[in-house]
């Protein structure tokens, strides 16, 4: 509360005498709920539509003097090949491997975004199901994106399958701490559904 107090401080876009340079770190809290006014930033690549909230903190106010020319961001990666996104990196280990190479795909072709007016394309071209993107790949970069979405497809597929078989007790019944008891079917044990 204190951090974001002061940061609100310092960088809140209603903040009319700026004075000096400032530097934040920050995680992804940054990207939300903040009403935050930065002239320029630098960021790890995240799915596209972070990395566009993220870049919505950029300029939000007209303000008399800024320091740079126009808003900036600078997106760590974009300048290598397809670069791994695990150790010691471990973007994968916090977003989807398949959304970030569709992102960093995109990322790395585009010159300049115009926000609010690139938003729907950008993140159809990630998120959405024609080939948008992919056609623009390289081999490579195709084939590591299609090995990941298969990966996170499997791990999906085993999550809700894991979801549907699993009961969760009353809250009043102890069920809670025997985790055997969480992963019962229909059939193991009659009762468990009305």
């Amino acid at each position: 509360m204190i951090r974001e107090k002061n940061a609100l401080s310092i960088f809140a876009s209603k903040n009319d005498r700026r004075e000096g340079r400032r530097v934040i770190i920050a995680t992804q809290v940054i990207e939300q709920s903040l009403d935050l006014d930065f002239d320029i930033m630098f960021t790890d690549l995240a799915p596209i539509d972070l990395m566009l909230q993220r870049a919505g903190r950029l300029w939000r106010k007209p303000r008399a003097k800024r320091p740079f020319g126009e808003p900036s961001l600078y997106v760590a990666g974009l300048g290598e090949r397809l670069i791994d996104f695990g150790k010691p990196l471990w973007w994968g280990a916090v977003y989807r491997e398949d959304v970030l190479i569709k992102t960093w795909a995109l990322l790395k072709r585009t010159g300049s975004i115009r926000l609010p007016s690139d938003i729907d394309a950008m993140v159809q071209a990630v998120y959405g199901y024609e080939a948008g993107i992919l056609d623009v790949m390289t081999e490579a970069e195709r084939k590591r994106y299609e090995t990941a979405e298969s990966e996170c497809c499997g791990e999906l597929s085993a999550m809700r399958c894991s979801a549907r078989n699993s009961t969760i007790g009353k809250p009043d019944d102890g069920s809670w701490e025997a985790p055997s008891s969480l992963t019962l079917l229909d059939e193991d044990a009659a009762g468990i559904h009305q």
